[in-house]
């Protein structure tokens, strides 16, 4: 009897044994990557899941709210192709309202009414663009026998709200290129390029051109230094014309480019418009005005349309080019289109929306821009994981998934990977970062050719960027080979 028991006893041991689930090898590879001694001081967070089986595959503080950094912008050109459409232009439109007599106006106005496109005559995109902006307006003021024109020219920017920079943007950022302010009437991505002049080391740089023209007051406070690296800073209030710029650059330089966030784009574009008056032939002696309130232009003529990028090259260069300005505007669409408002509170009411609808982690969730410059920006690894997961099940993720940086593509951010070193079979991420912050989200293939979507955050950490970029590459090995 007592051998009938100890034999069944053994029995049930070995099927327990046979019951018991096999180990992870992928969380435990991951784990032993992320959670070593050198990122002790290091905030991780992953959140890895298989888009195919639906299962979970790794979790390492994937509810900790982190700072996103430019990983972000996912969120906003994602739900901007699903709002709007890949194909979606933003029309900027030109309306003349006067009276024509002996070939001349007096007393006229020409309003440009802003869509919000945040691309207008910018170099990447210029191909979609008139080769001269406002030539249509010109030929159509000639056609109509006008020859002079005076009067008002408006620009109309009641598209977004009257303050567009977030109350979280850091000073240091504000004045930079990077940190651009949008507008309804955003014009060369809000850039302005500085030409300086340098001559011997801790001699003071001497500024030469301004593109475009602008009335900027500028306090320079920048030296030559006996580097090949651009270390200087500019500092200003964007609603203003004063700036400071600060810091060095290389020496012995005839002609150095900085480029810092341009203010008053509106008055740029009407300028514009007054040069390619004045080039065609049409005589100009006007004034102009910027308008927050929208105008009534039910009895004004269309002179011109100016039709934007198509939404999925903006978003796609918004994403591989990392382009602040570009996911501003997009977040900020996102908030006019559903609430009649263009702000950043209104941009982020729809993404806590669509969290909500599509019953995603929603907790603690904060955002206050759609580009991730914004250092308070809280979110969970699991939260932007799952946020991807709901945009696969969308109709237009192929569109969404093509604006993603491809491993190894030069012309995006994820150029230091390549596909085909690492043994890839295809990897699309985001990367973001700022001081102390390396972050990557996106979608990667296994070795079964399974979608896996990860989002991989490093906050608060006191080792170099490249020392994360390798672990962060080992995490991708460790994606990629997995089964």
């Amino acid at each position: 009897m007592n051998r009938v028991l100890f034999f069944l006893l053994i029995l049930f041991q070995i099927n327990l044994v046979s019951c018991q689930p096999a180990p992870n090898n992928l969380d435990t590879k991951l784990r032993t990557a992320l959670l070593s001694e050198r990122l002790k001081n290091t905030w991780v967070g992953l959140s890895v899941y298989n888009l195919k089986t639906k299962q979970t595959l790794c979790e390492i503080n994937s509810d900790k709210l982190m700072a996103p950094a430019s990983t972000l912008k996912l969120i906003p050109t994602g739900l901007a192709l699903n709002t709007f459409g890949g194909d979606y232009t933003f029309d900027t439109k030109v309306y003349f309202k006067g009276e024509v007599k002996n070939n001349a106006v007096e007393n006229g106005v020409l309003i440009i009414k802003g869509a919000g496109d945040p691309a207008l005559a910018a170099d990447r995109l210029r191909g979609y663009y008139p080769k001269e902006l406002f030539k249509q307006v010109a030929d159509s003021l000639l056609s109509m026998g006008i020859k002079s024109f005076s009067g008002r020219i408006i620009a109309d920017i009641s598209v977004f709200e009257q303050m567009t920079t977030p109350g979280k943007w850091l000073w240091e950022d504000i004045g930079n290129y990077y940190g651009a302010t949008p507008s309804g009437l955003s014009v060369y991505e809000n850039i302005l390029k500085l030409k300086f002049t340098t001559g011997a080391e801790g001699s003071k740089a001497i500024l030469s051109e301004t593109i475009p023209t602008t009335e900027l007051q500028l306090d320079i406070q920048l030296f030559a230094a006996n580097t090949g690296t651009d270390n200087g800073w500019f500092y200003g209030d964007p609603q203003t014309q004063a700036r400071t710029v600060r810091g060095t650059i290389p020496s012995n330089r005839t002609e150095f480019v900085l480029k810092a966030s341009l203010p008053n784009p509106e008055k740029v574009v009407s300028n514009m418009l007054i040069s390619s008056l004045v080039n065609n032939g049409i005589a100009c002696k006007v004034t102009t005005e910027i308008w927050q309130t929208e105008i009534d232009v039910s009895e004004c003529r269309l002179l011109s349309t100016i039709k934007s990028a198509p939404l999925n090259k903006i978003a796609q260069a918004a994403n591989y080019r990392s382009v602040n300005l570009y996911a501003d505007h997009l977040f900020l669409q996102l908030g006019k289109q559903k609430y009649g408002v263009g702000s950043f509170d209104t941009g982020a009411k729809v993404v806590y929306n669509y969290f909500k609808d599509k019953n995603l982690p929603f907790e603690g969730l904060q955002l206050y821009d759609g580009s991730g410059l914004a250092a308070f920006n809280s979110i969970s690894s699991n939260q932007l994981t799952s946020f991807l997961t709901a945009m696969y099940a969308e109709p237009g993720f192929q569109e969404y998934l093509a604006t993603i940086p491809l491993a190894g593509d030069t012309a995006g951010t994820m150029r230091r990977f390549d596909n085909k070193v690492l043994r890839f079979a295809e990897l699309h991420a985001k990367s973001g970062s700022m001081t102390g912050v390396l972050t990557y989200s996106g979608y990667i293939y296994n070795t079964k050719n399974e979608m896996l979507a990860f989002s991989l955050f490093f906050n608060k950490s006191n080792i170099s960027a490249n020392e994360l970029r390798n672990i962060a590459n080992e995490v991708f090995i460790q994606l990629a080979e997995s089964n």
